[in-house]
């Protein structure tokens, strides 16, 4: 156990994770007194909440494929198909997955989608 935390330390996992957690909840306390202020609905908050929850692991491993791939399907739930585009990039290797998960289906008639799937082995 002492060697798993100690290559968090040497990775700066730590560090990083702390300080997006102090930035994190920053953007909330803001969010909370401004957005009320200017007449931004209740969901725009949770919207800020979730973007947060997403940017959480990219912040600590931003290449991972895992972590990409899950970012890219809450961006495509939430109708952000660009950034879902961006991080579904070089992200997966298995066709079968990205044609079958629900999650991508507002990416599925974008043309960079269709490309992405016609590069991934069958």
């Amino acid at each position: 156990m002492q060697h798993f935390f100690r290559e968090l330390k040497d990775r700066k996992v730590i560090k990083v994770g702390i300080a997006y957690v102090v930035g994190a909840f920053v953007v909330m306390e803001t969010a909370d007194i401004v957005f009320p202020a200017i007449g931004l609905p209740e969901t725009a908050i949770t919207l800020v909440v979730g973007l947060l929850a997403v940017g959480f692991p990219l912040a600590l491993k931003p290449k991972d494929p895992a972590t990409r791939y899950n970012a890219a399907c809450f961006y495509a739930k939430n109708d952000e198909i660009e950034k879902a585009l961006d991080c579904l990039e070089n992200s997966v290797t298995s066709r079968t997955w990205i044609e079958n998960d629900p999650d991508l289906n507002a990416l599925r008639d974008e043309p960079r989608y269709k490309d992405l799937v016609d590069s991934l082995p069958t």
